[in-house]
Order: structure tokens, then C-alpha cells, then sequence
């Protein structure tokens, strides 16, 4: 085997070419060619894994080429993942993912994904791929190749940089153009469309209303020019007026089907859930009534330290203690607990209950019922988590899943949450999904962001298209913030308010009183009717807006209706999903 374990209280639980010394209290169990050097540090599993010996209490959790280096790295982990590294950075984080970085960063984080890098302290990468948080408390929850230089700053999307103390950028231009902060304590956005709601008004700043905005707020007459209105004579209004009613009457013929659809959705609602978690209950009842466990055929250099009925079978594994455990890949390792299986090369389950650990290097650090079966994947606890995609990881939490073909991805935790994408990102909460490339999903209940680059936050914000950005803060969990077009940034709100300095005039407020005032300002209409000419223009376009507020209303029932009926189906996905694992199992 020719492991070595030269230190004082050293020890080396199996697998091959391990080294633990020459400082003391070193453990290393099981893997291959894994070097500890550092007083207090710990490798369980993996292939060529390193601390050194000036790293302190460092751990590393299986994975591969995995390294903590430098004087300063004390009390350092890494979760699992390939070639991921920390040097120079106490008390720093990487728990999974490939290629990693954290350099010279007092307690920096990386949960996951490819070739970020953190150089600030206190710095935080959620995921996804090329991002760079070098600025103090700096922080970049995924995307890609954004970098949040300042300190304290945060940068969203796709090429953002906040390079100033403070900043927020938020980047979702189409074409890749980058977007920098403009100084400290400063909030720069890019997109299509800026939507603000409240009830059911929205207010929508885009490339033309902007126009209407600057000319009110900084009427310097340098802006662009703006919509030109001596064409509205009475002719061309009554022509307005026409156009709205058609629409309108178009409007009344979508909401009437949508309405039919989800009727009709309802009554035809199967009860799959209820039958599904039946038949859980009876196979769960299966599996645990007469089994009893043989003794198996076992490889080579195989290692049981102490418990009670457990196989090391896999060449060079090791089952540390617990009860009933099994370790069958080779190099692999299960710590101890109760039932845990690490069926593959280098595989290793920490501890917990029932835990599988399939998967080259793959990693159940504790919990209950929690599975991994892609490379380098890992899960840090919780219960009934799944992590199914290379370099992907759970944090803990219960019944989240990274599901197949979704690599490089993260879910920190929460309940039921879905990763759906690769270079994904699921900070927590409840039933969020994310279904495309480098987006993100921060927290709430029941997000979805469907577009690559996309981002969703809060409750019932679906983000589905490219590079757009959905915020629900609405009270009612039946209501929705959707972004339906590339570039487009939602927030639905009861209260928004915008403060630019410290006194109570400094603040800006949109409630549900004066959302309307701030639409028509946007819309142009208060310069419309100033510019109205007789009282003939003046009344034929109160008849217009009359009609241009039923078409906004219908809009917005239209959407919320296209909401209900895409949670629906949703919901029975779902539902279908846990059914067809019920039946596999």
C-alpha cells in the first residue's frame, strides 16, 4: 500500500500512497497518493490531494488535485471537485467545482462552478464560470466573467464589473458589452426594459420612454428629441382611438381561451402527488422489513477499523465504523453512520444515514438519504438530496436535486429546490428551479429562471428569457413577476422607494396611489395633453387614455393569466417527475 503515517497520532486508514507527516494529529482516509503535512489536517478519499505543511486544520473532502498551499492557510476546506486551490487565504471555502481559486482572501468563499477566483476578504463566488471577486465582502452569486472589484460591491449578469466601493451593477445586455459602476455607492443597470409593478400598474422605462424622463428630470434640451406630437391632430387621434379598440377586442378574445385553458387544466387535475408518496411508503416499508447482510467477496488492502456488520469491498476502501456500511469502489471510503454505501473509485460517504455516494470522487459528507451519482459531485448534509451532474454540490437542506447534464453547479439548500442548467446557481429557499446556463436563483419561493444568464429572486419570479432579471415582493403568493423578453428587468412590489441620500427629501416613492402619475409621465401623456391645441384634442384624448388603461389592464391579466397556466404545468411536472423516481426506485 506504502502509506506512511510518520507524525505523532497520525494515522492513515487505507488505500494507497498516502502520506500523512511530519507534523502531528494528521488523518488521511483511504484514496491514493493524497499528501497531509499540516498539524490538525484532514483528507478523506480522492487522488492527489495536498496540504501543506503550513496549513493548519485544513481539510479536503475527496476530488481530485485539490490543494491547500501558503503560510496563511488555516482552518481551510474543500468540499470536493478537480483541481480547485487555496493559498495564502485563512479560514477560506471551496465546496465544490473545478479549478477554483482563492488567493490571499481572509475567509473567502467559492461554493461552485468553473474557474472563479476570490482574492478579496470576506469575498463570496456563488458559481457559475470566470467570475472574480477581489474587492472586500465583494460579492458575485453566478453568471459569467463578471468581477466585483470594489469593496462591498456585487455584480449580476453577464461581463458586469463593479469595480467601485459599494457599487451594484447588474449587466443583461445583449451583444456581451461589458458594463463598469460609475463610482462609489452607485447602482448601474443595463437592459431591454425596466419594469416596475404595483398592483396592476406598470411602470416601464425602455429606450423611448427614457427620453420622456431625462426631458422632465433634466430638461437641459440636450436629450435626443422627443417623440414629436404637432401630428396629433383630431384625425390622427380618432385613428388612435380605433387602434385601441381593436386591440382591445383582440385582447378580450386572448383572455377569454386563456381563461377556457385553465378551467379546463383544473378539472382535469390528477391527483399523482398523493399516489406517488403511497407508494413510497410501501416500497421505503420493503426495503427496510428482512433484509440481512452477508459477508461479501472483498478486494484487496481493504480496511474495517471498528462497528458492526459493515464491508469494505472495493480494493484499497475503508469503512471507518458505524453499522451496515458498505464501501465497494475502489479507494473508497465511508467515515462511519448507519447504511451508507460509497459504490465508486475514490468515493466517500463522511457519516449520516442511508447516504449513497456514486460517482468518481463523489462526496456525502453526512445527512440522511441523500445520493450523488456524477463525478466530483458533493453534499455536504441535509436529507433526500440529490446530486446527479459532474462538479456539481448541494450544501444541505432537503430534497433539493441537481439533476443530469446541469455540471458546475450549486444549491446552498432550502426544500425541493431543482438545477436544471449547467454553471447554475440556487442560494436557498423553497421550490426554485433553474432550467438554463449561468443563471441564478438567490432564494424565496417558487422562482424559475429559464434563460440563460438569468436571474430570479423573491416569490413567483420567472425570469424566462436571456439575460433578463425577475424580483417578486408582491404579497400575494397567486400573483407573479414575469419577465417574458431578453433583456427585460421586472420588479413587482407593494412599496418601492429609492433613496439618494440621507434626508427624507432624498427619497423617491412609488406606491399604488401615485404608480399610475409615474406611468403617464413615462407614457408621455402629461406632454400630450400640455401640447393639445382645442378642447376637441383635449377630449378625444381623454377617450384614448380611457381606452390605452383598459388595454395595460388587459395586458396584465393576460400575463397573470399565462403565469397560472405555466405554474400549472409546472406544478404537474412536478408532480410527474417524483412519481417516474417513485416507480424507478
Amino acid at each position: 500500500m506504502k502509506n506512511s503515517a510518520l507524525g505523532d497520532f497520525c494515522i492513515v486508514s487505507g488505500g494507497f500512497s498516502n502520506s500523512a507527516e511530519p507534523n502531528d494529529f494528521i488523518t488521511i482516509s483511504g484514496g491514493t497518493e493524497n499528501k497531509a503535512e499540516a498539524e490538525q489536517s484532514t483528507i478523506t478519499g480522492g487522488f492527489g490531494n495536498s496540504i501543506c505543511d503550513k496549513c493548519t486544520s485544513g481539510t479536503i473532502v475527496a476530488g481530485q488535485n485539490n490543494t491547500i498551499e501558503g503560510e496563511k492557510s488555516t482552518e481551510c476546506t474543500i468540499g470536493a471537485g478537480s483541481q480547485n486551490k487555496i493559498k495564502n487565504s485563512p479560514s477560506a471555502i471551496i465546496v465544490g467545482g473545478n479549478r477554483n481559486s482563492i488567493k490571499n482572501s481572509n475567509a473567502g468563499t467559492i461554493a461552485g462552478g468553473e474557474e472563479n477566483q476570490v482574492t478579496g476578504d470576506f469575498a463570496v463566488v456563488g458559481g457559475g464560470q470566470k467570475n472574480v471577486a477581489s474587492g472586500e465582502g465583494s460579492v458575485v452569486p453566478g453568471g459569467r466573467e463578471n468581477k466585483a472589484s470594489g469593496d462591498f460591491s456585487i455584480a449580476f449578469g453577464r461581463r458586469a464589473e463593479a469595480k467601485d466601493d459599494r457599487s451594484l451593477v447588474i449587466n443583461l445586455q445583449e451583444g456581451g458589452g461589458k458594463l463598469k459602476s460609475n463610482g462609489k455607492s452607485t447602482f448601474s443597470a443595463a437592459a431591454m426594459r425596466f419594469v416596475f409593478q404595483i398592483g396592476q400598474v406598470r411602470a416601464v422605462i425602455d429606450d423611448t420612454s427614457i427620453v420622456e424622463l431625462n426631458a422632465i428630470l433634466n430638461p437641459s434640451g440636450g436629450q435626443r428629441n422627443l417623440r414629436s406630437t404637432h401630428l396629433m391632430t383630431p384625425t390622427r387621434i380618432r385613428e388612435l382611438i380605433q387602434e385601441q379598440k381593436m386591440k382591445h377586442e383582440e385582447q378580450q378574445d386572448i383572455v377569454s381561451k386563456l381563461q377556457q385553458e385553465l378551467v379546463s387544466l383544473v378539472e382535469g387535475e390528477t391527483h399523482h402527488l398523493d399516489h406517488g408518496l403511497e407508494l413510497k411508503k410501501s416500497q421505503d416499508q420493503d426495503k427496510d422489513s428482512g433484509r440481512s447482510l452477508k459477508k461479501a467477496v472483498r478486494g484487496e488492502a481493504t480496511t474495517e477499523e471498528q462497528g458492526k456488520n459493515n464491508k469494505a469491498v472495493g480494493t484499497g476502501s475503508v469503512v471507518n465504523g458505524g453499522e451496515q456500511n458498505t464501501a465497494s469502489g475502489s479507494l473508497s471510503v465511508v467515515g462511519g453512520g448507519q447504511k451508507n454505501t460509497a459504490s465508486d473509485t475514490m468515493s466517500v460517504v463522511g457519516g449520516g444515514e442511508k447516504n449513497k455516494a456514486a460517482g468518481q470522487t463523489a462526496v456525502v459528507a453526512g445527512g440522511k438519504e441523500n445520493e450523488t451519482k456524477g463525478g466530483f459531485t458533493f453534499i455536504g448534509g441535509g436529507e433526500k438530496n440529490k446530486c446527479l451532474s459532474s462538479f456539481s454540490s448541494v450544501g444541505g437542506g432537503s430534497e433539493n436535486q441537481v439533476r443530469q447534464a446541469s455540471p458546475f453547479s450549486f444549491i446552498g439548500g432550502g426544500y425541493k429546490n431543482k438545477m436544471k442548467g449547467e454553471y447554475g446557481f440556487i442560494g436557498g429557499g423553497q421550490k426554485n428551479q433553474v432550467q438554463a446556463k449561468w443563471a441564478s436563483v438567490l432564494g424565496g419561493y417558487k422562482n424559475l429562471a429559464k434563460g440563460n444568464y438569468a436571474t430570479a429572486m423573491g416569490q413567483n419570479a420567472l425570469a424566462n428569457q436571456d439575460l433578463c432579471m425577475a424580483i417578486g415582493l408582491q404579497v400575494d403568493k397567486k400573483k407573479f413577476a414575469r419577465a417574458n423578453q431578453v433583456g427585460y428587468w421586472v420588479l413587482r412590489a407593494e412599496r418601492i422607494e429609492l433613496r439618494a441620500g440621507a434626508g427624507k427629501d432624498d427619497t423617491l416613492v412609488l406606491t399604488e396611489k401615485n404608480i399610475k402619475k409615474f406611468q403617464n409621465i413615462l407614457k408621455g401623456k402629461r406632454r400630450r395633453r400640455l401640447e393639445a391645441k382645442s378642447d376637441e384634442e383635449r377630449n378625444l384624448l381623454t377617450k384614448l387614455e380611457e381606452l390605452e388603461d383598459l388595454v395595460e389592464y388587459q395586458e396584465v391579466e393576460i400575463d397573470e393569466l399565462e403565469g397560472d397556466i405555466q405554474d400549472f404545468y409546472r406544478n404537474l411536472q412536478e408532480a410527474n417527475e417524483e412519481l417516474f423516481e417513485i416507480n424507478s426506485d
